[in-house]
């Protein structure tokens, strides 16, 4: 057995938000293998982007909708 299947293995018996965190960690060092290209940003807007985070994610998406929630609540 590949050590991609093992691995695929492991990550079926962790719950989806650890498994987000390894889809995190393994963009991490895809990052540092190919550094970004000098290509125009992937959202053109604060409002898109925050529009594509999804608040189980992660922890930094769970700190985003906290601030927009309290963002909402200002105004």
């Amino acid at each position: 057995m590949g050590v991609d299947q093992l691995i695929l293995q492991k990550i079926h018996t962790l719950p989806p938000e650890k498994q987000y965190e390894v889809l995190d960690f393994v963009e991490f060092l895809a990052s540092k293998m190919n550094p970004p290209s000098q290509s125009k940003p992937r959202f053109q807007s604060l409002k898109q982007f925050r529009a594509a985070l999804s608040p189980s994610q992660t922890s930094a998406a769970k700190l985003v909708s906290q601030m927009r929630d309290e963002e909402d609540e200002r105004f």
